[in-house]
């Protein structure tokens, strides 16, 4: 996504009104990495998974401890993440 954006920063003909993102289902990290290395962009998601977070932190409303939110495991995977759904919409079942 980061490098999408910096394309239509740098060399897109013209300059966009706004640029946003519409997700499905994002992680803490991905929130973050999107606002330092783009931070005119709006991320806008249906779901923030920060299944990884510690008890307190989930229990507080997202982004109010911030730094501490975590969605992604030592493998890059999404926890709780959508079971599968990843591969059904990108048509990747085996």
């Amino acid at each position: 996504m980061c490098e999408v954006l910096r394309y239509y920063e740098e060399r897109a003909e013209g300059r966009p009104a706004a640029l946003i993102t519409l997700n499905l289902i994002v992680t803490p990290e991905f929130i973050r990495r999107v606002q330092r290395e783009a931070p005119k962009v709006q991320v806008y998601a249906y779901r923030v998974d920060r299944g990884l977070s510690p008890p307190d932190v989930l229990a507080k409303i997202p982004g109010e401890d911030w730094d501490r939110e975590r969605g992604l495991n030592d493998h890059d995977y999404i926890v709780p993440g959508a079971g599968g759904l990843g591969e059904v919409l990108n048509n990747a079942l085996t």
